[in-house]
């Protein structure tokens, strides 16, 4: 069997063994592993774990964006809104704030907003309004905490005396 390929495998040398045949084999990653002949011919192994791995990397992955700015931006703003345990949720869906059904998908919300500028997160044009693309935009800290709901505008016009 030396040199033929099973899977990722090829078979370099026997190796002596008690009870079954077994053959040191070399898979295409680079690692080196002992197996038993009979699960070499049957297809029972067919790599080192370097397959199983890469298939669970690829199945896993949709967008391969949760790392980014937006899609943390976008996952606790879904937090905030739809999971009553989130620590945050009495201040936003506890109190009526709601997340658009087209944002329910990360890829629209992506769509729809972008990546944010460096130093930017998510926040409502209208502090009282839903996460929707009509009320939403990328803003500094300092904006934001100019468009919190306690903040008021004051008109009173001080004469002097």
């Amino acid at each position: 069997m030396m040199g033929e390929v099973f899977g990722r495998y090829t078979v370099i040398s026997a190796v002596s063994s008690t009870k079954y045949v077994k053959y040191l084999c070399r898979c295409i990653c680079g690692a080196e592993k002992v197996v038993a002949g009979s699960d070499l011919r049957r297809g029972h192994s067919k790599s080192c774990g370097c397959l199983r791995n890469e298939l669970n990397r690829t199945r896993h992955i949709t967008h391969g964006k949760q790392k980014t700015p937006a899609y943390r931006s976008w996952a606790g703003m879904k937090q905030r809104t739809t999971n009553s345990n989130n620590p945050d949720w009495n201040y936003y869906g506890g109190r009526g704030i709601r997340l658009c059904d087209r944002w329910l998908s990360f890829e629209n919300f992506l769509e729809d907003m972008g990546e944010p500028a460096l130093g930017l997160t998510i926040d409502r044009i209208d502090p009282n309004g839903d996460y929707e693309p009509e009320n939403c935009r990328w803003a500094t800290r300092k904006q934001q905490r100019l468009n919190q709901r306690q903040n008021s505008v004051t008109t009173d016009i001080v004469q002097p005396r």
